[in-house]
């Protein structure tokens, strides 16, 4: 099973020094992308713009990096906007009857 180091970046990394096994590639891609989630949860923004995760190999190549993300934030943006375009499109209907 490959190692993996995930850093914590915000151009300069802040170092994982213990490996983690993963059976492929695709596996370490979906931790990453739990992580930053993780990492990223009740964070604005702001504080989290320029942090990602970076994932090397054990020979300290680089194979590929995702930012850090907020998906709490996002999804209530998401509600807000899908609840804005609904309404807006009820009351579209509303005025066509009348």
């Amino acid at each position: 099973m490959p190692d993996f180091f995930f850093h914590l970046t915000n151009g300069t990394p802040i170092k994982d020094d213990r490996p983690t096994h993963c059976g492929t590639i695709e596996e370490a891609k979906a931790l990453a992308s739990a992580l930053a989630a993780e990492l990223g949860r009740n964070r604005s923004s702001t504080e989290i713009d320029h942090l990602a995760i970076s994932v090397t190999d054990e020979h300290g190549t680089e194979l590929f990096k995702t930012q850090l993300v907020n998906l709490q934030r996002t999804a209530k943006a998401d509600e807000i906007t899908d609840a804005a375009r609904h309404q807006t499109s009820g009351r579209r209907a509303d005025e066509q009857e009348g």
